[in-house]
């Protein structure tokens, strides 16, 4: 077409250019706007800005600006864009439109307008961090990159451009600075301004004060690197009526921290009544006087769960949180770890190696116990038993730790709401932070009987001289709760609020502050010459102060109440994604038709506002006040707490249905509310058998009681004796043994009346173990021979293979050692044959040891050597930790010490590492022997007397019984004869107690020792006959043929050759079958003693020769020398003997070798 002409308009140098069609202007129609839908606008543009009639205004606005690239097409354009805007919509910030200019792809946030919040900053913060996480998998996978500026200020917002075209905005210099920010910034980083990086909820990094372009000054620039986890609780304004109370406890705990022991302080007080403020204002207070740290471990007040206060404590310390990636978590973990480490290099304590070795070897235990998993976690390699052992010590040495670096407190929130294991870990830190500045801080409320619920044992309390305080918070006096009132609402109060305030409150602060907020909501107060006072004097306030919460409740709006409801329902504490799931089915909410997620924040955001609750990150909050959540819960109805139990359960199946297990106890409690029979009856079990595995013994036996009542009621007999069966073994297993017999018992007589042979078996089986395990001996035999009848009538070759391993463990523990061995063999062998059956390690361990006392050390050897070579192969370091120490006893057995050592030491290292007390102890006292055969006293004494202290502290009889008596016979060898009695003594006792026959036998002997050296020789003689008759009974051919050796030497000293001439032709026949050196050494030197006494010199002095030629140990030709020159004379003798013993004596200072050098230097 022609060029269009251009025609003048009448004003100098314009001009108009017009079509080069004619067309006659007059005729033309206007353009016309099309009036909005709001239908239409409501899907792009927020309530406030669609309905904003006001004019523009100057506000305090957060501005984000954010800059991507990387996105090539309509399909991930769309996608990204979805995430802003559902994120922008999460956290109520005003996403302006997306625009592609010349600084490329741009969305500008704002923040603070049209509506504005208390938490502008943070909200914008959240949202940059959410958006972050939410287009991590784009960034991964897609290439996007973004950037981002944030800046706070003031600007001029409304509406911009003419009608046709205009839309909200928000201008002004800070904004333009965030743009500016947006633009300098690396790919992947979110810069800030000084006024953004002041929010204490969030960690940044000085980037310095930077230029930008139109701006003169520099600005001080920032880079936003995380979140601040703090969970803690925070105060507004001062405390009132409690300086007394706080004076005390710091005095208190500063007087801990001076002379540097532990001391407990106890803070009761009703609900309400300011505890929480009271600590919260203590620790304010020492953290001005210096460096403290504190602890707090917080109770869960309806769930109670295992150790739950501590993984509070963890996930705080820690820096965990659910809105973090596993990663991110993991990071967190392994920096603040590092620490600690670094930290502990500073300790300066005669235990400060231990504790870093300890802290190191519990590093995945601390890391599991807060859902993380480590390379190589020891974690996963421990049964039930040494997870909870592991956690005990992982948290006792984590505090130790922390009170050796700095003075420390440990809150205990909510005593009251303690758990049992909890409990238990608690008094055990009594002792372990004995000598440490360190304070326990007890809150606690009074027990429904208004008792106090002391969390301390009051008896260890005593023992350990650990001074403790209580302080009893009782009401407001009426001049506080003036000063209260008047410092909440900033002004006087006059006589007629005072009066109303001292009748409604009863002096209790949390109830003051709850009917101020309601005064004040409801618009029922006014100022009159200065001073606050009531408008309706006849206002009629219940003194109960559920009315008064009831009533705050209703004026919240339909949907915030509906939410506050399901939310109480979950529990104090409560997340965001179980709550929405649950509000999702709500018809309130269905109705809004809205982004559901959108909606729900809105409602937790207003309750937050109106004080309800408080946000402990961006997924978790917790209600500001118990009693607020327990006045929502007690007025719904019945029915429908039970639908909303339902749904909260449903909702947790749904949500974490790739980690439920850590959920079961949750399950349990929502649907045992719901009186959901079925699932709960589901979720029991899985409960109780989750806590079993984790060694949580009381809350597994609750489980199982409920279960078993529940089971009773419908009469399921198999699942009610199967329930009553898993009761006994955890009751056997914390050892009350009444009780688990009673449910073994009722388990047999149900079974009894079942066709079911397996059961019965089972029931037998169990009831045969513990009567096993209690020393009553014959009736285990009879339950346990049952057992193995009913299994094997229906080849139930699992049932077998467990009884005959229990059967052994009986004939092992008698000493019936053959019997002992076949059905060992017989059990493992099964095991063996069998799939998703693992061959028990401790039972091989006992083969190996039953194998050593029938004197076949190389058999029981190799049977433990191939147990251990597949214990390898599967890295079952417990397996490892048993089977080598086992092996040791049976080369220290078998006179091969250097062997022994390594295996203890092997064994030793293992059972530490896996925190396995029980066979820590064993290794201990096995290293202790092979000190002492090697000579080495004190290393040996030092051994046995920790040996003792870890069998006392488990509270193991039979490792106690071997510990005093391994003491007792180094004491016997040192010659103090008077204290080996009483050890002896006190062991003999205990293991006639116990029916532990070896241990009988040992001390016997070593008794009969302690009297031969005293010269005491009938008194000995009678000693040694008891021993042989046990150890003939039991088939202990090592202590039997030492035994008879021992009272040979006495028999020769009393002149009785021909006992003595039996005694050692039957330990020569043993000490020839069982192959132990050091036996056999004894039994021929005897021999020769007896000829040489009895009539034939010449023999004695043949056979004293020949084994002197042989003989390569010093103590061995010192022995045989000392013969000779008692037989012959010869002065030569005498002195080489002489100075080989002296040598033994140096090295050794053994009693015998003492009496023999007293002889041949003639003192004797």
């Amino acid at each position: 077409p022609a060029p269009a002409p251009a025609t003048p308009t009448g004003n100098d140098g314009f001009f108009k250019i017009a079509p080069a069609c004619a067309t006659d202007a007059r005729n033309a129609t206007p353009a016309q706007v099309v009036p909005i839908q709001e239908a239409v606008a409501s899907r792009f543009l927020p309530e406030p800005v669609l309905h904003f009639n006001a004019q523009g205004e100057f506000r305090r606005v957060v501005s984000v600006f954010i800059s991507f690239a990387g996105v090539s097409d309509h399909a991930s354009l769309d996608a990204f864009a979805r995430h802003l805007l559902e994120q922008a919509a999460n956290f109520s910030g005003y996403l302006k439109e997306i625009d592609f200019g010349d600084k490329g792809g741009v969305i500008p946030v704002f923040f603070g307008a049209p509506v504005s919040f208390e938490n502008n900053v943070e909200r914008a913060l959240e949202f940059v961090l959410s958006v972050e996480n939410a287009l991590t998998p784009m960034q991964e996978s897609g290439g996007l990159r973004f950037r981002a500026g944030i800046t706070s200020g003031i600007a001029y917002t409304g509406l911009v451009g003419g009608r046709e075209r205009c839309q909200y905005a928000a201008v002004g210099n800070r904004v333009n600075i965030a743009a500016r920010l947006m633009t300098k910034a690396g790919w992947g980083e979110i810069w800030v301004d000084e006024e953004v990086q002041k929010s204490r909820f969030f960690r940044f990094k000085h980037q310095g004060d930077l230029s930008y372009k139109g701006l003169k000054a520099p600005i001080p620039t920032y880079q936003l690197v995380g979140r601040s986890v703090n969970r803690h609780n925070h105060f507004e304004g001062e405390m009132v009526g409690r300086d007394r109370e706080l004076k005390t406890l710091y005095d208190f705990c500063t007087a801990a921290f001076d002379v540097r022991l532990l001391r407990v302080a106890y803070v009761f007080g009703e609900a309400g009544i300011g505890k929480t403020r009271l600590s919260f204002e203590l620790r304010k207070a020492l953290r001005e006087r210096g460096k403290v740290a504190w602890f707090t471990c917080q109770a869960d007040q309806i769930l109670r769960k295992p150790f739950n206060p501590f993984i509070y404590f963890l996930k705080d310390y820690f820096e965990q949180s659910p809105e973090n990636s596993t990663k991110d978590n993991l990071i967190n973990f392994k920096k603040r770890f590092q620490w600690l480490v670094q930290d502990s290099r500073h300790i300066d304590h005669p235990k400060a190696p231990q504790i870093r070795r300890e802290l190191l070897r519990t590093q995945s235990i601390l890391a599991a116990l807060i859902g993380l998993n480590l390379p190589d976690s020891i974690w996963e390699t421990l049964d039930a038993r040494g997870r909870y052992d592991n956690t005990f010590a992982a948290l006792t040495n984590l505090f130790l730790a922390e009170a050796l670096i700095q003075p420390t407190i440990i809150e205990l929130e909510d005593g009251h709401w303690f758990d049992e294991d909890s409990k238990k870990l608690v008094n055990g830190l009594l002792v372990e932070l004995r000598t440490t500045p360190t304070c326990f801080l007890v809150t606690s409320r009074y027990d429904d009987n208004g008792n106090k619920p002391y969390l301390f044992d009051r008896q260890i309390l005593a023992q350990k001289q650990i001074e403790t305080l209580e302080i009893d918070l009782n009401i407001l006096s009426p001049e506080a709760l003036r000063a209260f009132a008047q410092k909440r609402l900033g002004a006087p109060i006059d006589k007629d609020l005072y009066d109303l305030l001292l009748r409604t409150t009863n002096g209790n602060p949390f109830y003051a502050e709850q009917i101020l907020e309601y005064f004040l909501e409801s618009d029922l107060l006014c100022q009159i010459n200065g001073a606050w006072t009531i408008k309706d004097k006849n206002v009629k306030i219940s003194t109960s102060i559920n009315a008064v919460l009831t009533a705050r409740i209703d004026r919240l709006s339909t949907l915030v109440k509906e939410t506050v409801k399901a939310a109480a329902v979950i529990g104090r504490e409560f997340e965001l994604p179980v709550l929405t799931e649950v509000m999702k089915t709500q018809p309130h909410f269905i109705e809004e038709n809205g982004n559901m997620s959108h909606v729900l924040n809105e409602q937790i955001k207003t309750a937050e506002r109106g004080q309800i609750w408080q946000a402990m990150n961006e997924l978790r909050y917790i209600f500001k006040h118990s009693l607020l959540r327990e006045a929502v819960y007690d007025m719904q109805l019945r029915a429908r707490l039970r639908e909303l139990h339902r749904l909260i359960g449903e909702a947790i199946e749904r949500v974490y249905r790739d980690n439920l297990p850590e959920r079961y106890v949750d399950l349990v409690f929502h649907f045992e509310q719901a009186g959901e029979t079925e699932k709960l009856i589901a979720y029991l079990r899985k409960a109780a058998e989750y806590a079993r595995r984790n060694f949580q013994n009381q809350q597994a036996l609750g489980f199982l009681e409920k279960l078993e009542t529940l089971l009773a009621e419908r009469n399921e007999t198999v699942s009610l004796i199967q329930t009553l069966l898993r009761k006994g073994e955890i009751l056997e297993l914390i050892g009350q043994w009444e009780a688990a017999q009673t449910a073994f018992e009722k388990a047999l007589e149900r079974a009894r009346k079942t066709d079911d042979r397996a059961l019965i078996g089972y029931a037998n089986n169990g009831l045969g173990h513990l009567l096993l395990l209690k020393g009553n001996y014959p009736d285990a035999g009879m339950y346990l021979e049952a057992a193995a009848a009913f299994f094997e009538s229906i080849g139930h070759q699992e049932g077998i293979s467990v009884v005959y391993g229990n059967l052994g463990n009986l004939y092992f523990r008698q000493g019936n050692y053959e019997d002992a061995k076949s059905h060992f063999v017989r059990s493992l062998e099964i095991a063996q044959s069998l799939k998703n059956h693992p061959v028990n390690a401790q039972i091989v361990a006992n083969l190996g040891l039953t194998y050593m006392n029938l004197g076949k050390y190389d058999e029981g050897i190799a049977w433990q050597q191939s147990q251990l070579d597949i214990c390898k192969q599967n890295r079952d370091k417990p397996g490892m930790a048993a089977l080598y120490t086992n092996m040791g006893i049976v080369y220290f057995e078998k006179g091969d010490y250097d062997a022994a050592l390594r295996c203890y030491e092997k064994g030793l290292e293992l059972s530490e590492e896996l925190g396995n007390k029980l066979l820590t102890s064993i290794a201990i006292g096995c290293l202790g022997s092979v000190f002492q055969q090697k000579g080495d006293y004190e290393k040996a004494m030092t051994h046995f007397q920790k040996d003792l202290e870890l069998a006392k502290e488990m509270g193991d009889k039979q490792g106690i019984s071997i510990a005093l008596g391994l003491i007792g016979e180094l004491l016997s060898v040192k010659g103090e004869f008077e204290q080996a009695i009483q050890y002896l003594t006190e062991t003999l006792a205990i293991s006639e107690e116990l029916g532990y026959q070896k241990g009988i036998a040992k001390a016997l002997n070593t008794l009969g020792d302690v009297y031969f050296y005293k010269n005491e020789f009938d008194t000995s003689i009678q000693y040694y006959d008891r021993a042989i008759e046990v150890t003939r009974d039991i088939g202990n051919k090592l202590v039997l043929g030492m035994s008879l050796v021992e009272k040979g030497a006495g028999l020769v000293a009393t002149q009785q050759f021909d006992k003595a001439r039996q005694a050692v032709e039957e330990a020569l026949q043993i000490a020839q079958n069982i192959g132990n050196p050091d036996l056999l050494f004894e039994a021929r030197l005897l021999h020769a003693t007896v000829l040489a006494r009895d009539g034939d010199p010449d023999t004695a002095k043949n056979i004293l020769t020949g084994l002197l030629e042989q003989a390569t140990g010093k103590k061995e030709r010192a022995d045989l020398l000392f013969a000779l020159f008692e037989l012959t004379g010869n002065p030569d003798f005498r002195q080489s003997a002489r100075d080989l013993y002296r040598e033994l004596f140096a090295e050794m200072p053994k009693f015998a070798f003492k009496k023999r050098l007293e002889i041949l230097e003639g003192k004797t």
